[in-house]
């Protein structure tokens, strides 16, 4: 069972990140995450943030992106990013580690997701992001 603990809609702006970060910050503070995973989660968090702002809402004027917080009992915390663009393919983004790819912005924040959360899955063509991490 999911209980949702908190949601946020925020600018689509840059100016965001600083709101963002501060309301995963304490969410990671109330269910008592060590530093280690709180680290964690602030990265692959703001990466699809970060993604929402940049790519999602590209030149389509001012938007809201989402931030929803849920704790399992489990104890598996779960955060879902939303924007309201029209997604990508997921399956095509490049691999930044490999060495074709060296200098190229693309890829990089799905690869922090995928690399830091236990569970990253893409949904509504790549325009949500829901990113797990066990805390216990």
């Amino acid at each position: 069972m999911i209980q949702t603990c908190r949601k946020i809609s925020l600018p689509s702006e840059l100016s965001s990140l600083n709101e963002a970060e501060k309301f995963v910050q304490e969410f990671c503070f109330d269910c008592d995450v060590t530093h280690a995973r709180h680290c964690d989660i602030q990265v692959a968090v703001l990466a699809a943030v970060s993604n929402a702002i940049q790519y999602g809402h590209r030149h389509h004027g001012p938007r809201l992106f989402y931030i929803e917080c849920n704790l399992t009992e489990t104890y598996a915390m779960q955060f879902i990013i939303t924007d309201s663009g029209q997604g990508f393919d997921v399956e095509n983004v490049l691999d930044p580690t490999d060495p074709m790819n060296m200098g190229q912005r693309e890829g990089r924040g799905i690869y922090l997701m995928r690399k830091l959360a236990d569970k990253c899955t893409f949904k509504k063509n790549g325009s949500e992001v829901v990113l797990e991490f066990g805390i216990r």
